[in-house]
């Protein structure tokens, strides 16, 4: 079972290639499949990259429904915030 701390890291990942496919139209999700393979499955027939990663949303719901915690709740919201700050400091350390 997962650590509230690996959550947050994965949750903030998720967040951060969130905001990268997003935001910077300039990446490719061909170029982002290099950087984040786990997160990306080429399609055999046309070549082209699908995004298959999980979202920070619902890996955050997943790891509190485990523990019977709803969406919602003080605990689910403080951990959005958190993995918005973590994807968020992420970005802009790329960013410069």
């Amino acid at each position: 079972m997962r650590s509230e701390a690996e959550v947050l890291e994965m949750a903030g990942n998720a967040y951060y290639i969130a905001k990268l496919r997003n935001q910077r139209r300039d990446l490719l999700d061909k170029d982002l499949s290099k950087e984040f393979p786990d997160h990306y499955r080429r399609l055999s027939v046309s070549g082209h990259y699908v995004f298959e990663g999980h979202t920070a949303e619902k890996i955050i719901d997943d790891w509190l429904g485990e523990r019977g915690h709803r969406r919602g709740s003080d605990r689910w919201a403080k951990l959005v915030r958190l993995a918005v700050k973590r994807g968020e400091e992420l970005y802009k350390g790329r960013m410069g």
